[in-house]
């Protein structure tokens, strides 16, 4: 090196430090000259792993001078120093709580830092390709075998020659991954649940004449949202009594956590229904010694109030006095109960935009005791809706062409498609609701007892 004294590549593509101009002067190249200050930059490396498409590297360091990254899901911390590896991030990224499947265009586009939208690099990876296929056959109740179809397969290796197929049984256990961590997530959230949790609960016979059970719960987040998730949708072998209905309904209780915040079971009017609620009883921690536990659907309350006439509203108006008088021991002041100042308070005017549970949100403050009253008694549902549409969707899962796929694997495709796309919920609107009632015919007949018996027909 008798003519180059130094020669150090900078971070820019190209450009080359010469100390020695002659050098510079021979040939025909032109290159770019920069002065020698003596202080050689350190080449940034590219970052390739897959775990920087949702960790940030902070400007920041720790306290002993480290690298730092941020996830942008949860904000976690991780050390970004190359001697460290990813493999700590890569083993948070499929465990993270603030991940979602709810949105598959995640991996089409990202947030800037800016808050913007971005195109991402379209470079194929076969993790996200497979979890695109579980969101896929989960959302839009496609059967396992779609990824086995070679006109599919035929589509996919156009698209890209570096796709690799999959089959059923990865896919499915692909499906049941995704639904073990939405259930570690629904379990968390239960939890935490500020107030009681009202069921729902019913039972129905699938085309290969296989019992089914679905439990439903809802509740009142801290938020004052209205929530609904399906727990199970499990087969149920016979006999259906009362005894081991009962005993299915703990069990499902126990697995998730929630037997000591149960306020009510809403049920259609099956005999054996009572006998599970008689049951159930003595096993829960319940208000009241379970006097507002049972709940019957609408469809059964509004029979009875055909038939009795405002006997059932009277009875009630006397249980939500009970009701008070359960918790006025704990809330009293002045000798006055909490229900009753705020009955005293002046009404509000009547209004059609009424937003109910941010109503009782706004009060908290003012009435703690009467708001938490209030969340528990709206998450109660009046009729077991929400449960039948469960079977509704079950049906479509396990059709004529399906009717082999096990009863552990339509659970997890049900579930998912409740937890991640509330696909499950069918509720009809209440101006629906109220026009079917409207239209009921109500004919009131003698039966050979001489007692008044009354038949309710839709009119058509």
């Amino acid at each position: 090196m008798s003519n180059i004294e130094a020669i150090n590549l900078s971070g820019d593509e190209g450009a080359v430090e010469i100390s020695n101009p002659t050098v510079a002067a021979k040939g025909n190249t032109q290159r770019k000259v920069k002065p020698n200050t003596g202080i050689t930059k350190r080449r940034q490396r590219k970052l390739t792993s897959p775990v920087w498409d949702y960790f940030t590297i902070l400007d920041d360091t720790d306290a002993k001078g480290n690298l730092v990254c941020l996830c942008n899901r949860c904000g976690v911390k991780y050390i970004a120093e190359s001697r460290h590896g990813t493999g700590n991030m890569l083993r948070h990224g499929k465990s993270c709580k603030g991940h979602t499947y709810k949105d598959a265009g995640q991996f089409i586009l990202k947030t800037g830092l800016n808050g913007s939208l971005g195109t991402r690099a379209t470079t194929y990876k076969h993790e996200e390709f497979r979890e695109l296929l579980a969101i896929a056959i989960a959302k839009h109740n496609l059967p396992l075998q779609f990824v086995e179809y070679e006109g599919i397969r035929a589509c996919f290796e156009y698209l890209s020659t570096e796709v690799k197929t999959v089959c059923r049984n990865t896919i499915k256990s692909d499906i049941k991954g995704m639904y073990s961590f939405e259930k570690s997530k629904l379990l968390d959230m239960l939890q935490v649940v500020p107030g009681k949790i009202a069921l729902t609960s019913d039972c129905w016979t699938s085309v290969t004449s296989d019992g089914y059970i679905s439990l439903t719960a809802h509740f009142v987040d801290q938020n004052w949202v209205l929530q609904k998730k399906v727990l199970a949708f499990t087969i149920m072998p016979p006999p259906h009594t009362g005894a081991a209905l009962a005993e299915k309904i703990y069990g499902l209780l126990k697995e998730w956590g929630i037997h000591s915040k149960v306020i009510s079971l809403t049920l259609d009017n099956a005999s054996s229904n009572d006998a599970m609620v008689d049951c159930l009883k003595f096993d829960l921690d319940l208000i009241g010694d379970g006097a507002y536990f049972h709940v019957r659907c609408c469809a059964h309350i509004l029979n009875l109030i055909v038939q009795d006439g405002l006997k059932e509203l009277d009875e009630a108006v006397k249980k939500i006095i009970d009701f008070d008088n359960f918790f006025s021991s704990e809330f009293t002041s002045g000798g006055k109960s909490e229900l009753e100042s705020y009955l005293e308070e002046p009404k509000l005017p009547r209004m059609g935009d009424l937003n109910v549970l941010e109503y009782w949100k706004a009060l908290q403050g003012q009435f703690p005791f009467v708001s938490q009253m209030a969340r528990d008694i709206l998450a109660i549902p009046i009729s077991t809706v929400a449960s039948e549409s469960v079977f509704s969707i079950g049906g479509r899962v396990l059709d004529a062409y399906r009717s082999s796929l096990k009863g552990d694997t339509a659970e997890v495709i049900v579930c998912l498609r409740d937890w991640v796309f509330n696909q499950s919920s069918l509720q009809p609107e209440v101006e629906e609701l109220c026009k079917n009632v409207v239209k009921m015919d109500v004919n009131v007949v003698d039966d050979n007892d001489g007692e008044k018996a009354s038949d309710i027909s839709s009119a058509q």
